[in-house]
């Protein structure tokens, strides 16, 4: 045993390698493999090696917050249901007034009635109700000792909701003044999550909570020894798992440069509360939403955050129900006790790729920060515009991927679902979710269930994969098709569309079917009464209105083929 634990191969003393000789080692992967690109700028390469990093402090250890969602306006949910989510493993409750009237303290109490607040405290979103949703909680019976998070946040509720902000924050936090005495209370939050949500991309979301945070402690009557401990920094997780992991390692490391900054104690930082986001979520079969909150709720996990709320798959709809709320909370459960996440703390640590993107967000963000302290901080740079163009300039960056279909959505944009209707929409939510302009499609679509024929040209191995292709474009937007048998006949191609009653058609095909007989076949269907002719691919032919192929933008497509059906967009 002793000759083995003095082995360099197992005693961890391997002799240190240069990136060159490890780009040998990996040969032509290393070498001749392009660098992939990646949302908010960065790439990932294919060899990573040891460097200098600084390290993110760690999270305490023991398990994260199970910080369940519980929304008082939405159908489904009740006093039963919010002692089921305590009884099921939630201790932490998040309720959420973003939308409805604003709480009061008795229609509080009636909800949380025998609810043992010790097991499970009361974290808020106070949204566009600010400070008289804050005061409503305040007024209940909640011992000191107990801890509460009143996360008010007037700068993310100006932007998701568009209420009035000021220039000088001191009478807007007056009313918190009266939880100071409480000492488990925690009184602002610096919420990344509500830029992530109204669009802004990783970078900024970090970048704008850091200068939210030095916001609230300039204008708040406190000290940064005194105040700083009591903030929390909220960020929003999403379906690129190892981006949001290293977004919470990034914010540890940009809250301790704050600390030092401050002069205040590093041992005491705001502790940071994970969501997922809706962002990635749809209403179109709901049940991948699952898969995605899972990815996301995994990657802040082991980022490190204290708190994690995952988001029901039925999150973005009008209703709630208790199977969407148990599957979240047990998703938790799951990463915690069977998947042993909160065993380790920063499991990702040493990961050159995970260290190395790491460090890259929290120095992008970092100058994210002081660019807009150049700007005279945050208030003065959403005054002077610059935070809305950015985000709609980030907004119409990421609407050309999803258009395009280089960012797929299962289920919306690729293998949509036709025999599932989608859920009923949250007009209320101000989340930018990217999926909801194939959503008006589907809901516009809904009711009449159009169909297109698909003129088949050939034999099946060659008009397959287009016609497969053209099935997922147009399910996009709620429309069936009826497949053509195929052949060369341009006479029986002709009647079964007739036969089929559609009035839209597309022609798939082998590009040498469509050079031999493509635009005969088009010309036919013209004169059979086709409102619309499209083409499955690039070639160049005559007699056909569109063309959609890999790569094209289809939602403008898909938006003329509805007002080829007379449909109107709109959301249910």
């Amino acid at each position: 045993m002793s000759k083995l634990i003095n082995d360099p191969a197992f005693n961890g003393k391997f002799p240190a390698k240069s990136y060159a000789e490890w780009q040998d080692l990996a040969g032509d992967v290393a070498t001749h493999t392009s660098p992939l690109a990646l949302a908010d700028g960065f790439s990932r390469l294919p060899l990573y090696h040891q460097s200098p990093q600084t390290r993110a402090p760690l999270r305490q250890s023991g398990a994260w917050a199970i910080a369940q969602r519980i929304t008082p306006h939405k159908r489904g949910t009740s006093n039963k249901t919010i002692l089921s989510d305590v009884e099921g493993g939630a201790n932490i409750l998040l309720l959420d007034f973003s939308a409805g009237d604003c709480p009061t303290t008795a229609s509080l109490q009636k909800q949380l009635q025998g609810v043992m607040l010790d097991v499970a405290p009361l974290s808020l979103v106070p949204a566009q109700h600010g400070l008289a949703a804050v005061q409503a909680v305040l007024g209940l019976d909640v011992p000191a000792t107990i801890s509460l998070y009143l996360n008010y946040d007037p700068l993310g509720a100006h932007i998701l909701y568009g209420t009035d902000i000021s220039t000088n924050f001191s009478d807007d936090f007056s009313p918190l003044k009266e939880a100071e005495e409480r000492p488990a209370t925690y009184l602002l939050t610096a919420s990344g999550a509500a830029y992530y949500a109204a669009g802004a991309n990783a970078i900024q979301e970090l970048g704008w909570a850091c200068a939210t945070l030095v916001t609230y402690l300039r204008h708040y009557e406190a000290s940064p020894q005194d105040l700083f401990p009591r903030l929390t920094m909220t960020l929003a997780a999403d379906v690129d798992f190892f981006a949001s992991l290293a977004k919470v390692r990034a914010a540890r490391i940009l809250l301790a440069t704050l600390a030092d900054a401050l002069g205040v104690d590093k041992t005491s930082l705001p502790p940071i509360h994970g969501e997922t986001s809706l962002r990635s979520f749809s209403n179109a079969d709901p049940w991948v939403n699952i898969l995605r909150a899972t990815i996301a709720g995994m990657g802040a996990a082991i980022g490190g955050v204290d708190a994690l709320t995952i988001m029901p798959c039925s999150a973005a709809s009008a209703s709630d129900n208790n199977l969407t709320r148990r599957l979240a909370r047990n998703t938790q459960l799951i990463l915690q006790e069977e998947s042993h996440l909160s065993h380790v703390i920063d499991a990702a640590g040493g990961s050159h790729y995970v260290e190395t993107l790491t460090k890259d967000m929290a120095e992008a963000a970092w100058q994210v920060f002081q660019d807009i302290e150049a700007q005279g901080g945050m208030v003065k740079s959403i005054e002077a515009g610059h935070i809305h163009t950015a985000l709609e300039q980030q907004k119409a960056a990421q609407a050309t991927p999803i258009d395009k279909r280089q960012w797929a959505l299962v289920g919306v944009s690729e293998f949509p679902n036709l025999e599932e209707a989608p859920l009923e929409n949250d007009p209320t939510n101000p989340t930018h979710r990217v999926a909801a302009p194939f959503e008006a499609l589907r809901y516009a679509a809904q009711q009449t269930k159009p169909q297109v024929f698909l003129a088949c040209l050939g034999a099946q191995a060659d008009f397959a994969a287009r016609a497969n292709f053209a099935s997922n474009v147009y399910a996009a937007a709620g429309i069936g098709t009826i497949q053509g048998e195929g052949g060369t006949d341009c006479a029986e191609i002709t009647a079964q569309f007739t036969a089929s009653g559609a009035k839209i058609a597309i022609i798939c095909g082998t590009d040498d079917a469509y050079g031999d007989y493509g635009a005969v076949v088009a010309a036919a269907l013209r004169q059979a009464g086709a409102l619309h002719l499209a083409l499955a691919g690039k070639f160049d032919m005559a007699g056909v209105d569109d063309k959609i192929f890999m790569g094209a933008a289809i939602l403008p497509f898909l938006a003329k083929i509805h007002h080829h059906l007379g449909l109107s967009e709109g959301a249910k």
